[in-house]
């Protein structure tokens, strides 16, 4: 079951993250990834070892510990530490089988949505 608990973070707090993340180091995500994923993952992520990881994990934890509904919904032996990851690039080739697969659309009534990338 999804639990969504809301507003952990407050606008300052997250602030506060993205200034650390806008100043931390990122390495190739491919570093954290067993054999089979290393082929197909593609993002950078702050490595585990940086001194950032405990300014970000002393602000994210503590406030999802301490909100109430994680209180009430979850009762763990243990926390996994998160891993902060951006993603660089996107697959060209789904961008192009995309585009392409709109362009080549039979006419229809049905309305069109832009495409959207995320």
């Amino acid at each position: 079951m999804v639990i969504p608990i809301p507003q952990v973070l407050d606008a300052q707090q997250l602030g506060s993250i993205r200034s650390i993340l806008a100043e931390s180091r990122f390495v190739d995500g491919r570093l954290s990834a067993g054999l089979s994923a290393r082929k197909v993952k593609n993002n950078e992520e702050v490595p585990q070892d940086s001194t950032a990881i405990q300014k970000l994990n002393q602000l994210v934890m503590n406030q999802l510990y301490n909100h109430p509904v994680f209180q009430a919904a979850v009762m763990p032996l243990k926390l996994a530490t998160p891993f902060y990851a951006r993603y660089l690039a996107v697959n060209i080739m789904a961008i192009m089988w995309t585009i392409l697969s709109w362009a080549h659309r039979a006419p229809t009534t049905a309305p069109m949505y832009p495409l959207q990338f995320f």
